[in-house]
């Protein structure tokens, strides 16, 4: 899991690097009214969920920014399932605020199980965000990860609604603002 959020964090800081200097350095140091100058904020999602789920379920994943906007994601196929991806930078925020991605699972209707199949039920959703001062130096950075992974062999009596009743899934980045008015990220 550590090694999914450094990952996750990777991702996030080759995004700042691209539009950094190379003599731009991190400065984890900064007075509480420089911390509050947030000149741009980095956002990563990133959802997948295996095919078996996708064919015993309809999935959407919405997200909402930083910035309190809301936007739906769309699911991509790729091998074994479906993939939501969004870098999403912007310019301004206040906080305290998050970043959310939730993702709804409603059963499918005509879903009819072959028997003695073995299903896999498979999903993850990472959050990253990082908050970037005027100078271009990175003052925050956090993320977070939700997944599931377990597999079910289809039984005659298999309760499918049951199984499928996870939704929503909820996973939330924070903003927040420390006592001496520094911001951080929080999961």
């Amino acid at each position: 899991m550590k090694r999914k959020l450094f990952t996750l964090l990777s991702a996030m800081v080759a995004m700042l690097l691209m539009s950094c200097n190379n003599d731009d350095k991190i400065d984890d140091e900064l007075t509480p009214q420089e911390a509050k100058k947030v000149a741009f904020v980095g956002q990563l999602a990133e959802v997948f969920i295996s095919s078996d789920l996708c064919e015993m379920a309809d999935v959407a994943v919405s997200c909402v920014g930083v910035n309190h906007e809301s936007m739906d994601l769309s699911m991509a196929m790729v091998t074994n399932g479906a993939k939501a991806y969004a870098e999403i930078p912007i310019n301004e925020v206040s906080y305290p605020c998050a970043l959310t991605i939730t993702i709804t699972i409603t059963p499918n209707p005509n879903f009819v199980p072959e028997l003695q199949r073995v299903y896999n039920f498979k999903y993850w959703a990472k959050g990253a965000v990082q908050l970037v001062d005027k100078d271009k130096k990175v003052m925050a950075m956090g993320g977070d990860i939700e997944a599931a992974d377990y597999s079910i062999t289809a039984e005659e009596d298999t309760q499918w609604n049951t199984l499928l009743n996870i939704s929503p899934i909820v996973l939330s980045v924070r903003v927040i603002e420390q006592a001496d008015g520094s911001l951080d990220i929080e999961d």
